[in-house]
């Protein structure tokens, strides 16, 4: 499961468009009923204002677009975060780093994160 989050985060920066992350194989499952997908979005009891637009798989490399972009602008504010959003595999996790895209210069960013065994 992922999630971006600016909640913590004051002042002013670049506009986030999404994340990139080399996931490897993932598995369908049926998120809802009677319908198997590759990637879930959990849009109620949460946290989260930012929903996927997009979620592109090039090889083992998944591409997921925001709905908006996740901007800083101000103070710490619990909206600034994407839904909680994910996909499922059968390895255990690693750790590897992710990269947020951006509006801004660098228009990359490396993030710690979590993916599948592969």
């Amino acid at each position: 499961m992922y999630r971006i989050s600016l909640t913590q985060a004051a002042g002013s920066g670049d506009c986030l468009g999404g994340l990139v992350l080399n996931f490897g194989p993932a598995l369908k499952l049926p998120y809802v009923p009677n319908k198997v997908a590759d990637v879930f979005v959990i849009t109620s009891g949460g946290l989260g204002s930012i929903g996927l637009k997009s979620a592109e798989r090039f090889g083992e490399v998944i591409v997921f677009e925001l709905a908006k972009t996740l901007c800083l602008d101000g103070g710490p504010n619990l909206a600034k975060t994407t839904f909680f959003f994910g996909l499922a595999a059968d390895t255990p996790a690693m750790a590897t780093s992710a990269q947020i895209f951006g509006s801004g210069n660098p228009p990359l960013y490396s993030v710690d994160a979590r993916v599948p065994n592969h």
